[in-house]
């Protein structure tokens, strides 16, 4: 058996409320600048919207008829989903001890070879990634990054 877009379109805004509800003890700004919850927010704002336009086009399709469809669960896609969030765990983990830059490459690559890229092109834009991100934000936005064992 598989869940049909509809119901999985409303595990997204149940999940985008509960992110929103998580946010409003979050302290604010002075001077109307935005705090810690706007970017929480946006996200959970932003699974709300596309777990909406996910149910209402399944709806509209097979109706309500169909939230639980009879087949097989479709296993590849629920094993990339799966470790997309192994792979925040393991940033999580590892970030502090091999810094932002070797973690994100290390991550991207293998997320990316896992999802059918070569190793090579995988690799060369896991480090394109991992550097550009650590420039935007060690740099310009001077957002403290890890650097781990790099110690730069």
């Amino acid at each position: 058996m598989k869940l049909s877009d509809s119901l999985l379109g409303l595990g997204a805004i149940a999940f985008g409320v509960l992110i929103i509800s998580l946010t409003h003890n979050f302290p604010s700004l002075e001077g109307g600048y935005p705090g810690p919850a706007l970017f929480p927010r946006i996200i959970g704002g932003l699974f709300i919207l596309f777990g909406g336009i996910l149910s209402f086009q399944s709806i509209k399709k097979n109706g309500l008829s169909n939230l639980v469809q009879k087949g097989e669960t479709y296993w590849p896609g629920l094993s990339n989903y799966l470790s997309v969030g192994a792979a925040v765990i393991a940033y999580m983990v590892l970030a502090d001890f091999l810094g932002f830059v070797l973690t994100a490459v290390l991550i991207l690559t293998l997320l990316m070879k896992k999802m059918g890229v070569s190793l090579l092109k995988s690799a060369l834009i896991a480090i394109a990634a991992s550097l550009s991100i650590n420039l935007l934000f060690g740099k310009f936005l001077l957002v403290p990054l890890p650097w781990g064992i790099l110690g730069w």
